[in-house]
């Protein structure tokens, strides 16, 4: 998790870090309970072992496990952050990370598999908690970024970016239409003149006294 600590901060710079947690807790959804199914299955095989817990969760725990104290600091104002956030994380790490040690002991005496659902049903309830807040977001119900609002989720950033296109795009009409206007305003202007001085001559020709 170390090693990938930085790389998935890149990441949530790039596509933002709710498509970071969205990948995360997917992972975790979908992989699980295979992966802790191949711990279960042969414990004593290093390379196995390996496999599963150093690469799989370690993947997996690297994208939930770097970015959710950014994520979560953004959920509220600056005016009331410190007291939001100390609320809001303390006491669901109180509670649930408190308590998952003894969950997972217990449901292995139900099925060895327990552990694993348990990470299946936490990723399960992330997605869905993600994925409500774009929801709600989308309808100005709630809003879910307070200080850097790009990136956040991939899909926003493509429409910021698209916003940012047809900006430029339509700055770009814009100025080929005033410099447009201003080149007809002064062919306008050259044709006025050339005019007046035509009528300025021929009527100098026709009324020059004649000398005798």
């Amino acid at each position: 998790m170390l090693v990938l600590a930085m790389p998935v901060g890149w990441l949530a710079d790039v596509v933002g870090v709710a498509s970071v947690m969205l990948i995360g807790s997917l992972g975790f959804m979908l992989a699980g309970l295979p992966l802790w199914s191949m711990v279960q299955r042969n414990p004593q095989d290093l390379n196995q072992m390996m496999l599963s817990l150093g690469v799989g969760f370690g993947v997996l725990g690297s994208l939930v496990g770097t970015v959710p104290f950014y994520f979560v600091v953004e959920l509220f104002p600056t005016a009331v952050r410190n007291t939001a956030v100390c609320i809001c994380w303390n006491v669901s790490l109180s509670i649930f990370g408190g308590l998952a040690p003894i969950v997972a002991q217990v449901s292995v005496s139900w099925s060895p598999l327990g552990p694993g659902i348990m990470y299946a049903v936490g990723g399960c309830i992330s997605v869905l908690s993600i994925l409500l807040g774009l929801f709600l977001q989308s309808r100005n119900m709630v809003q879910l970024t307070h200080v850097r609002k790009e990136p956040y989720f991939v899909q926003s950033c493509g429409a910021a970016r698209g916003a940012k296109l047809s900006c430029d795009k339509s700055e770009s009409v814009a100025q080929k239409v005033d410099s447009s206007i201003t080149r007809d305003e002064s062919d306008a202007a050259v044709q006025k003149v050339d005019s007046s001085a035509s009528t300025e001559a021929s009527s100098g020709w026709g009324t020059s006294p004649v000398q005798v």
